[in-house]
């Protein structure tokens, strides 16, 4: 499941940085949503309609495809938050286990108390401003997500252009999680209205039953799957503590990568680069986490597939997709829409 807030292809970027050719390479079928560039005519589309469309009924679609008693799941950034919204629905009323054997979340916000820097953006005065935008148009310009977060990465985003192209003259050179970061997604009035005031805003997500999808109080304390849980070290929107909350121990597993939000997470094992800590101790906060931690060289995509050959490795023939399910080539038409 991967955010909303831009392409999905930042996952699959190009062959050699590709975590979904990885993970494919390794054995496993991968499916991967494309969410919609809505228009106007989204407007009214919310955040239940996402999940309950969107992310459960994928879940439903890639069960009947792979005829899978059960799914291990992945969510990036808040495709993370909407697929622990979808668990904990499940789990409310005791259908998770039918749907989903294991979780992972990559740079996922879910306590939202301290939102990391982009809560420099989200108060009662720029939401009424941004919900007066949105009203009139139908949606969030991409632009104004881009902006975000191009101010936030401001000295790589926007100086470091400004010093080696307009002052130097040098033409920049391709880069292509750079292109993937301005080829920006609209999002819908009422869809991102409510993602930004209940959940950054008022912190709903962390309080039980607070958010209500489709008649049924989400609690994620009531997910008891198999969870791996990654944050990135120099993650502006996704810190450390938060990423920590309601991990627990077993088969959950905890993992601080390193570099940002983007970069900590397509790391190839072949570019041998950064790191990543774990630890297998109790802890009682973030620091004494970190403190005792056990730095690792290198990517963590290999001690993913550990982890999640570790909770089953049976080996099953090569599935045979029926093409009659195929509506088109990859990428889709969703990605093509600007």
């Amino acid at each position: 499941m991967p955010a909303w807030i831009n392409k999905y292809y930042i996952l699959d970027l190009q062959p050699h940085n590709s975590l979904v050719k990885w993970i494919v390479d390794q054995g496993y079928t991968v499916f991967m949503i494309s969410w919609i560039n809505p228009d106007a005519t989204f407007s009214n589309k919310s955040f239940e309609d996402y999940m309950i469309t969107g992310v459960l009924t994928a879940i439903e679609k890639a069960k009947e495809i792979n005829k899978a008693e059960s799914l291990s799941c992945m969510g990036y950034c808040s495709g993370g938050t909407m697929l622990a919204v979808t668990l904990a629905y499940l789990a409310a009323q005791d259908k998770l286990h039918n749907y989903v054997n294991s979780a992972t979340f990559l740079t996922t916000l879910v306590d939202f108390k301290e939102a990391g820097d982009v809560a420099t953006f989200i108060d009662e005065q720029q939401l009424e401003l941004l919900d007066s935008i949105m009203r009139n148009a139908g949606y969030l310009d991409g632009y104004y997500m881009a902006l975000c977060f191009s101010i936030l990465r401001s000295s790589d985003m926007i100086w470091s252009y400004y010093t080696s192209n307009y002052l130097l003259g040098k033409k920049p050179q391709a880069f292509d999680i750079l292109h993937w970061n301005s080829d920006s997604t609209r999002m819908p009035y009422s869809m991102h209205s409510y993602y930004l005031r209940k959940l950054y805003l008022e912190n709903s997500l962390s309080k039980a039953g607070s958010i209500v999808i489709n008649g049924v109080g989400i609690d994620l304390s009531k997910i008891d799957i198999p969870t791996y849980v990654l944050a990135a070290k120099e993650d502006h929107y996704s810190a450390l503590a938060i990423s920590l909350f309601n991990i627990q121990y077993g088969k959950n597993c905890f993992v601080l990568g390193g570099s940002g939000h983007v970069a900590g997470i397509i790391n190839p094992p072949n570019k041998s680069k950064y790191s990543y800590r774990i630890n297998e101790s109790q802890y009682l906060d973030p620091e004494e986490w970190f403190r005792t931690s056990k730095e690792i060289a290198g990517s963590w995509w290999p001690h993913w597939l550990n982890w999640a050959s570790a909770l089953n490795n049976e080996k099953i023939p090569l599935r045979q997709i029926d093409k009659k399910s195929i509506i088109e080539k990859a990428p889709g038409r969703y990605v093509k829409i600007k």
